[in-house]
């Protein structure tokens, strides 16, 4: 199991959603449609047991871009809400062991909500999640 690995049971998972593009690193430009990106949490490890149990905390960006700001935040909530085909959380929960990449996914929160700077009609937030996982 690698950094490498989980990032890319996060981004199999996200592509679940339809009309959502997964990304598993960051790209060089965003498009202008619903796109989420797997990024290192924080911190990226934590140790949990003397045993080899750590935590692996990941934070994915999720990004709507509409025409109005009103319709881009709109979309973008359906993302973060924990349940419904749109959901973030529902997507990763529906594998939490990300294809045995890790032994179990938590989701913690939603954070980092608001228009996105200088990118009128885009909205978006954070959606965090801590991983247990053991090392080799």
């Amino acid at each position: 199991m690698t950094w490498a690995t989980i990032r890319d049971g996060f981004k199999t998972r996200l592509a679940t959603i339809d009309g959502l593009t997964a990304h598993d690193v960051m790209p060089d430009s965003l498009p202008d449609k619903d796109v989420a990106v797997v990024l290192p949490g924080e911190p990226l490890f934590e140790p949990q047991s003397a045993d080899g149990l750590f935590s692996v905390n990941v934070r994915v960006v999720v990004r709507c871009f509409r025409g109005r700001s009103t319709d881009a935040q709109e979309a973008l909530d359906a993302y973060l809400w924990p349940v419904g085909e749109k959901s973030v959380v529902a997507a990763v929960y529906g594998d939490a062991t990300l294809d045995g990449a890790v032994d179990d996914t938590q989701f913690t929160f939603v954070g980092a909500y608001g228009a996105v700077q200088d990118k009128p009609g885009a909205f978006q937030a954070d959606v965090n999640f801590r991983c247990a996982a053991q090392s080799e």
